[in-house]
């Protein structure tokens, strides 16, 4: 792969890779929100917008260009864009000691990253979502973090395999398009010591939906989920519905051997942030993740869970074919 002045020349595949408002962009296609086009323009109006305004200001623009979230939605989403930090103390506490490079894999804005900062060597965030990445790069910035910001499917991240020693993925495999592909991306950075840290919402859960508050949301039908959507779109409709032992079991057949699965852990900010009874169940639900034994029952039935992982011995570390 050969730098020029604004793209990424590959001479194997005979492609080249823009570097758009500073952000080399490695897709062969579009997430499934948006075509490449539609989205790099998109990322064009917040880049341009950004130069006015601060982090929480970019997030409001975001979601007042993006038509099928509300303003109460948005409000809600912006408060734990700014808690993300707080929230990612749980998988980065798991992967210590830090050392070496760590890869902030579904990075989004930025809040693992710049609670990362001074802690491992090297960061890099990737990121399907160009758009994410440019709000990404004003939260950076703001933070006084250094960061590499690709864009790229974990299935196809340009980078050399087997050189990240840490690899966060919080939330990131129910947004992918196939779990294994993902999960055996996710390997391919790890080095031979290294640690996999990721978390997701459970299918299993008959509660909220952590991030968008639907009610059963993996039990109803993609028609009824949508009726209950913001604008009659729903907002679930590219999430993969997953539970603890079908992600434990892809992350066996993609070459890794599963430390721990548990219930997600809560921070103080998330218990303090709830409204109304669900802080008290917030409560309840952070003493039990945090209950040996308890807290893998919960994994199994709760909200969310969180898993550790590593290569498992033995594992091919060759480059991919």
């Amino acid at each position: 792969m050969r730098r020029a002045a604004d793209a990424y020349d590959c001479a194997a595949c005979g492609r080249s890779y823009p570097v758009l408002f500073g952000i080399a962009d490695f897709r062969l296609r579009g997430d499934r929100y948006l075509t490449i086009d539609a989205e790099r323009e998109k990322a064009g109006r917040l880049h341009a917008f950004a130069a006015g305004t601060d982090f929480a200001g970019l997030v409001r623009r975001y979601y007042e260009i993006t038509d099928d979230i509300t303003p109460r939605q948005a409000e809600s989403y912006l408060h734990a864009l700014l808690d993300a930090p707080g929230r990612a103390q749980a998988g980065l506490s798991a992967l210590e000691p830090p050392q070496g490079l760590l890869l902030d894999a579904g990075c989004g804005a930025g809040g693992a990253l710049v609670a990362a900062a001074d802690r491992w060597k090297g960061l890099v965030g990737l990121d399907v979502a160009l758009r994410w990445l440019v709000i990404c790069a004003k939260r950076l910035e703001e933070a006084g973090v250094e960061a590499l910001l690709v864009c790229a499917e974990i299935e196809a991240a340009p980078f050399a395999d087997h050189q990240f020693d840490a690899v966060l993925a919080a939330d990131l495999l129910e947004h992918v398009r196939a779990l294994t592909p993902a999960l055996e991306g996710l390997a391919d950075q790890l080095s031979p010591q290294g640690r996999l840290w990721l978390s997701a919402a459970n299918s299993h859960w008959i509660g909220p939906h952590p991030s968008t508050g639907l009610w059963a949301a993996h039990a109803r039908s993609a028609a009824s989920r949508a009726r209950k959507g913001s604008g009659g779109v729903d907002p679930l409709r590219h999430v993969l519905p997953l539970n603890a032992a079908r992600v434990a079991r892809a992350a066996r057949d993609a070459g890794l051997d599963v430390i721990s699965t548990r219930a997600k852990r809560l921070n103080r900010a998330q218990i303090a942030g709830a409204r109304g009874l669900a802080r008290p169940a917030a409560g309840l639900y952070a003493a039990a993740s945090q209950t040996p034994g308890v807290s893998q029952a919960l994994a199994a039935v709760g909200p969310m869970f969180e898993i550790l992982a590593r290569p498992a011995a033995g594992r091919p570390m060759g480059a991919r074919p």
